[in-house]
């Protein structure tokens, strides 16, 4: 079985006793952003996760925004 839990702001998931972490780069991937978009000098990884923690995920609100505009 596979689950996820959160450790500091990086998620770890557990696969058949393995663990894996989601890079920054694979969260912003799941954010709809670029490679990259969060890799900002002076910036660390703990506080890259922290912003694609908070960010708000832009294909999601594109979608709602749209099927909210058929039913004005």
């Amino acid at each position: 079985a596979m689950y996820s839990k959160t450790f500091g702001n990086a998620i770890k998931f557990w696969r058949n006793g393995r663990v894996s972490i989601l890079s920054p780069t694979e969260c912003e991937r799941l954010q709809g952003f670029d490679d990259g978009w969060t890799d900002v000098d002076g910036v660390t990884t703990e506080d890259r996760y922290k912003a694609l923690g908070n960010a708000v995920t832009v294909d999601v609100i594109k979608e709602i925004v749209l099927r909210i505009n058929k039913h004005l």
